[in-house]
């Protein structure tokens, strides 16, 4: 990830593995997690399409989504 799409792609990871790994939950509504890190959902489709292209979440059914094991990895960073 690059620039200003790395900072907010990292929000986004952090976000999703606090809402996941340390609540217990294994799916979250991406924009959920957009609106909690300040994002229009346009611009969260698009950092989620990014995220998922480079491994790091998976999309399941609709709007959830959840992180991928290099997705963990790099959110305990």
């Amino acid at each position: 990830m690059s620039g200003e799409g790395e900072k907010i792609g990292d929000k986004i990871l952090r976000k999703l593995y606090e809402k996941t790994v340390n609540s217990g939950v294994e799916t979250v509504d991406r924009y959920e997690i957009g609106k909690e890190v300040g994002l229009l959902d346009e611009q969260t489709d698009n950092i989620v399409d990014e995220l998922t292209s480079f491994g790091y979440i998976k999309k399941i059914v609709g709007t959830k989504i959840n992180l991928t094991e290099d997705g963990r990895k790099r959110a305990e960073i």
